[in-house]
């Protein structure tokens, strides 16, 4: 997409559209240099097509810098919602809220970021999670199914009419960590460019302690799972084309196919949920290493995984 020739123009042109979108708002600089490499690594991973939505998600995001206020920052019902959820050693989380503006439901997003003392680099991927999610979500975001309201954040869709609890929250955050993982890894590409940008290099120091490739964190037994899958490029390249166009169901459409009548795509996130649940109480006893040879990880691997990758292991 870029050389060494056109690379500059293109950073330059990213750091000035950051700047000019924060001028008049509230953001320490060391926020926006989260920004500029966000920014950049987004447009580098998704394709200049999608840099009007790339800039779109990150202006329309309310950012608070510390939690000391935040009973003075967000309203009432806001606040009370984030009670237990964001503490000093939370790196960023993100506060969705719904409104009704014109008869059109929109969504707004808050992400909080504490002040605390993790490594720029841990913040650095967890901003682009959250960024991601958004920028996932934003278009196609509300559809109505007789009803019920749906709801959709990047692959998980939530009916925001009902009390009940949706299958598929797993299988979003597994495949955005994906993605996080990759723009991050655009941005180390950039190590055999000269930049001359000076704003940019200062923010690029962040990335310093990175050697080589960057392996997200978060849901590793899952992340670990899917990657194989993830890695192919034509499942990639449907699955970001999708999910930052808001047609998502083609990826439940393929995943069906793929899987014939071995499960269902409804299935395999609900398994995933379930999965995760037994995750969690084994990390909580210690035993998270011994987690990826459990027969229920293992059944998984096997029944639902190697058929989406059509890997037939040697049985020899």
């Amino acid at each position: 997409m870029f050389n060494q020739n056109t690379i500059n123009p293109f950073i330059d042109q990213a750091i000035y559209t950051i700047d000019s979108m924060f001028e008049n708002k509230e953001i320490p600089q060391s926020i926006k240099d989260y920004l500029y490499l966000i920014c950049t690594g987004m447009i580098l991973n998704y394709g200049t097509t999608y840099s009007k939505d790339i800039y779109k998600a990150i202006n329309n995001t309310r950012y608070i810098y510390g939690i000391k206020d935040l009973n003075k920052l967000l309203t009432k019902e806001e606040y009370h919602s984030l009670i237990n959820r964001v503490t000093e050693s939370t790196n960023a989380y993100t506060l969705s809220t719904v409104t009704r503006q014109d008869k059109e439901l929109k969504i707004n997003y808050t992400i909080i970021i504490a002040k605390n003392k993790n490594n720029k680099q841990q913040l650095l991927e967890y901003l682009t999670h959250e960024l991601n999610h958004i920028l996932t979500s934003l278009n196609n975001t509300f559809t109505h199914n007789n009803n019920s309201i749906l709801f959709r954040y990047g692959l998980f869709k939530t009916d925001i009419t009902s009390t009940k609890k949706d299958s598929g929250r797993i299988f979003n955050e597994v495949i955005n960590t994906l993605e996080t993982e990759d723009i991050i890894n655009k941005l180390l590409s950039l190590r055999k460019y000269k930049i001359y940008n000076n704003k940019f290099n200062e923010a690029f120091k962040i990335l310093d302690s990175i050697q080589e490739e960057y392996t997200a964190t978060g849901y590793e037994p899952f992340v670990n799972l899917y990657r194989p899958l993830f890695n192919k490029k034509e499942i990639k390249k449907l699955i970001n084309k999708t999910m930052l166009e808001g047609s998502t169901d083609q990826i439940e459409e393929l995943i069906n196919k793929k899987l014939n009548n071995n499960s269902s795509y409804s299935e395999m996130i609900s398994q995933l949920d379930e999965l995760y649940i037994n995750y969690e109480i084994t990390k909580r006893n210690g035993l998270e290493k011994a987690y990826e040879t459990s027969s229920q990880y293992l059944d998984f691997k096997n029944n639902i995984i190697y058929v989406l990758i059509d890997y037939k292991p040697d049985l020899a």
